[in-house]
This record gives C-alpha cells, sequence and structure tokens, in this order.
C-alpha cells in the first residue's frame, strides 16, 4: 500500500483529498498544514508521495521542495 502525505493549510481542501485517498485505498500518513513539520515527519516515516500546497504561511511550498530535495534519500518522492 502506497503512503501519501498531504500538505496543505486549507483544511476543507485537505479533507477532501483526504477522502479521495481514502476511498482509492491508499494510506494517509499524516495531514500538516506546515511545511516546516511535513519535514519532521518526513524524517520518521517512509512516504510515497507527498501532495503539497504552494501557498502556506512560514514556508512555502517552494521552501518546502528546496529543503526537502536536499536530503539525498528524500528526492526521488514524487512531489
Amino acid at each position: 500500500m502506497k503512503n501519501i502525505l498531504i500538505v496543505e493549510d486549507e483544511l476543507l481542501i485537505a479533507e477532501d483529498i483526504k477522502t479521495t485517498i481514502e476511498e482509492l485505498g491508499y494510506n494517509l500518513i499524516a495531514i500538516v498544514v506546515r511545511a516546516d513539520k511535513a519535514i519532521e515527519i518526513l524524517n520518521s516515516h517512509k512516504v510515497d508521495l507527498i501532495l503539497l500546497d504552494i501557498n502556506m504561511p512560514k514556508m512555502s511550498g517552494f521552501d518546502f521542495l528546496e529543503a526537502y530535495t536536499k536530503k539525498t534519500a528524500n528526492k526521488y518522492v514524487p512531489v
């Protein structure tokens, strides 16, 4: 089963995505509203796909991608 992480600060959007993911039979690791929290989760969980919002407080999706891809083991997970 594929593990998916949602990084989305709009909870209604995140809940809609969650519903779709669960209906398709995928495993939802977490829904996080801040990109820095996503990095913490990625340090402790295997993730097969990241669904990422771009416009978020404190750290944008682009900033997250830059920090995320610096980790060699992570740069091959689709975002």
